[in-house]
């Protein structure tokens, strides 16, 4: 794994040192480039979040990734790039009127 072979995939070169303005751009470059993609989901494969399988998954063999694999991915990014990261999960509140309310786990269609 390598941040070159990844910087190819998504067309872009980040310039100096970690900055808000060169993130937005690596975020706008990932997303343009590594499309989501559930087919392993709908055909039963296990998603590996193994950044080793992430990368190979999605830099090497150039296929788009479920949320948790493109997510993964960008965080390793970050961090080869010396971002200071935190990984967080988060659910859709939608239709949830008590911020006690927890809603169930759906599965995840759109990235």
């Amino acid at each position: 794994m390598n941040l070159a072979e990844y910087f190819a995939r998504i067309s872009y070169q980040p310039q100096g040192k970690p900055s808000i303005e060169q993130l937005h751009a690596l975020t706008r470059a990932h997303v343009q480039s590594i499309p989501f993609e559930n087919l392993d989901v709908l055909h039963g494969k296990p998603i590996i979040l193994e950044t080793a399988a992430i990368f190979d998954k999605l830099v090497k063999r150039r296929r788009g990734g479920y949320c948790f694999e493109h997510n993964g991915l960008f965080i390793w990014v970050l961090q080869q790039l010396g971002y200071q990261t935190s990984p967080l999960g988060a659910r859709v509140r939608l239709r949830c009127k008590e911020r006690s309310e927890i809603p169930a786990r759906l599965t995840c269609l759109c990235w």
